[in-house]
């Protein structure tokens, strides 16, 4: 097996973190804390067909950019990044407002009203235990 060095580390941080989302979200609703419902699956599909489209256009753009810059001696390789960098942000930005329109863009500023958050005795259906005078 060949040494994968930096990448390695990087690859495993990756794994790792990834495994550690899916657990949190693995007991989180096992404990009931969430739910996934039909919005969220819409939004996944959506968000899949995003990144799909991002990555073809990258693939597309990547060779046509590299041969666009091909003649510059210095910070060639820089410069390829810093353009499909900005290719990307359009493309996925320009993907993500088509598909979710002016309510996710209202969310992002913050400005869309939102239904409040329900606490845990709610979630579990359990009441507080009642405030007696040693406690505080």
């Amino acid at each position: 097996m060949f040494s994968l060095a930096q990448v390695g580390l990087a690859l495993a941080t990756s794994i790792g973190a990834w495994l550690n989302f899916i657990l949190v979200l693995f007991f989180a609703a096992r404990a009931r804390l969430i739910a996934p419902d039909a919005e969220l699956g819409k939004t996944l599909i959506k968000l899949a067909a995003a990144a799909l489209a991002l990555a073809l256009v990258l693939a597309i753009a990547a060779p046509l950019v590299t041969e666009l810059l091909s003649s510059w001696s210095k910070f060639r390789d820089e410069s390829e990044l810093a353009l499909l960098m900005l290719l990307g942000g359009l493309v996925y930005g320009g993907l993500v407002l088509a598909l979710f329109g002016r309510r996710w863009l209202s969310l992002m500023r913050g400005s869309a009203k939102s239904a409040p958050a329900a606490t845990l005795d709610q979630l579990e259906g359990v009441s507080p235990p009642a405030a007696g005078p040693d406690r505080i």
